[in-house]
This record gives C-alpha cells, structure tokens and sequence, in this order.
C-alpha cells in the first residue's frame, strides 16, 4: 500500500461518520468507508468494489447507464479521462441523507471548476418514486446537475451498496479510490477531494 492510501486511510479513520439508513432492500452497512483495493481481476472479482488486489493499487469503477430526473441519458463511462466523479447513493425516506444534501449542493457548485461531476443516485424503488424524489429536490430548493434514477438498484448492486447514504469517489482514470456508507459534511467531502484532485 503506497503513501497515498495510507493517507487516504488516516482521513478516512478522522473524519468518515458511521451512520447510515437502511430499508427491506438496502441493509445496514459496517458503515466504513475506506480506500478500493482490489484481488487479481477473474470474472467474480473484477465488478466488485470490496475486492482486494495483491498486484495493482488501481481498480476500475464498474459502469452503468442511468436516466436522470430530466430523461437525459448517462453513462459512467463517459467521463474517463475528463472528470473526477462522485457518486451519491440516497433516498427521500433517508434522514442521513436529507441532512448531509446542503453539503452536496454547495461542494458540487465549489467544485466544477476543478473537473469535479456530482451523479446523485436516487434509489428509486420500494417506497421511492420519481415523482417524490422530485417534489423533494424541489421544494428544498436543490438544483443537482445530474441527478439519477436507479429504479431496479443496477447501480446499487454494482457498487454493493448495502447501507446508505453512500459515497464513492473516482478519479480521472476511472480509478475508484474511495468509497463507504454513511453520513459527510462539508469538511469531509472537501478533505477527500482534494487529496485525490492532481491538476
């Protein structure tokens, strides 16, 4: 493990809360956040974010395809090379994650001149619907870029979520370097950003 994951670790052990919500489909969580490693990639391992890997520090987000709020079409993929991405994974019966929003909201703002794209994820299934993560958004007055609708938990599984909010964090070779359950705050996103921005 190099120097950058062992920083990465030391932050993540100071600042990452261990809260998360949970429902019949979504599971509490050890709500532990901490850097991907991955197990030499084999066809059972290579889409799992908690694999670990003995022979390279770098592990590949698994993509996805999603449709957004406002029936745009977006693919995971179409940032490699461009942006740094964060994925958030929340829901409107989610307390944890109506209170951490503001946050979200203003760092998303603060940081698009830095290359930084925000996907919000809405587990849009069981007691979620469109329409009320919608009125949601709207009546809180937030006005997310990119907020996408994970009707049948595609991405959820994907990324194992087992607990949410949660966050993950990828960088500009599609590298995903950071990621857990639980609740962040303006100080923590901004912490785990800026360790992983190199430009």
């Amino acid at each position: 493990m190099n120097k950058f994951f062992l920083k990465i670790s030391f932050l993540l052990i100071i600042i990452f809360n261990i809260s998360g919500c949970k429902s019949s489909e979504i599971t509490p969580s050890a709500t532990t956040s901490q850097p991907i490693e991955t197990t030499t990639q084999t066809t059972e391992t290579t889409n799992s974010p908690s694999a670990q890997n003995e022979n390279t520090e770098d592990f590949k987000a698994p993509d996805f395809t999603l449709e957004t709020m406002d029936g745009r079409t977006i693919t995971l993929s179409d940032y490699i090379g461009k942006k740094y991405v964060v994925l958030n994974f929340w829901a409107t019966w989610c307390g944890y994650c109506v209170d951490e929003f503001p946050y979200f909201d203003t760092i998303e703002d603060e940081y698009k001149s830095k290359d930084v794209e925000f996907l919000m994820i809405n587990l849009t299934e069981g007691g979620e619907t469109k329409e009320r993560a919608q009125k949601f958004l709207e009546e809180n007055n937030f006005e997310f870029d990119n907020v996408l609708l994970d009707i049948k938990s595609k991405a959820a599984d994907l990324y194992e979520v087992t607990g949410i909010p949660a966050t993950y964090f990828i960088d500009k070779n599609g590298d995903l370097v950071y990621g857990g359950s639980g609740q962040m705050d303006d100080v923590m996103l901004k912490s785990v950003l800026d360790s992983i921005i190199t430009e």
